[in-house]
């Protein structure tokens, strides 16, 4: 089935990779892009839910483009982005650290966190 939809476009890259029926798809992208030996390939990822909740009311909201996890328990977030923005490095961090702490519990290890994920 052909398509005319750009994958690079926010809409379709996440209904083409961040579905479940196409979870091969993105698993298959990550590791291209992540050139891993074959020995340390992403195998059964879980699409989970994009969003970063909000603990108080004052929080910024941050939406994922595709936040996944491995069989090994690392956390990925998986984003396409386009436009070179002058905040991206603090934007990409910031990010990065809600998927990180959200690895933690009330009682682990700072460390705890799978820190091979991206």
């Amino acid at each position: 089935m052909k398509s005319d939809a750009d994958p690079k476009v926010d809409y379709a890259f996440k209904k083409i990779f961040g579905t479940e029926a196409n979870v091969d798809l993105l698993e298959n992208l990550v590791n291209a892009v992540l050139q891993r030996p074959v020995e340390d390939r992403i195998v059964q990822l879980q699409i989970r839910n994009p969003f970063n909740e909000k603990e108080t009311a004052k929080d910024k909201l941050s939406i994922l483009d595709i936040k996944a996890t491995d069989a090994r328990g690392r956390q990925y977030n998986i984003e396409m982005q386009l436009l070179a923005v002058h905040h991206f490095k603090q934007w990409a961090l910031y990010y990065w650290a809600r998927v990180y702490c959200g690895q933690l519990g009330e009682a682990s290890d700072y460390y705890a966190g799978k820190k091979e994920g991206h």
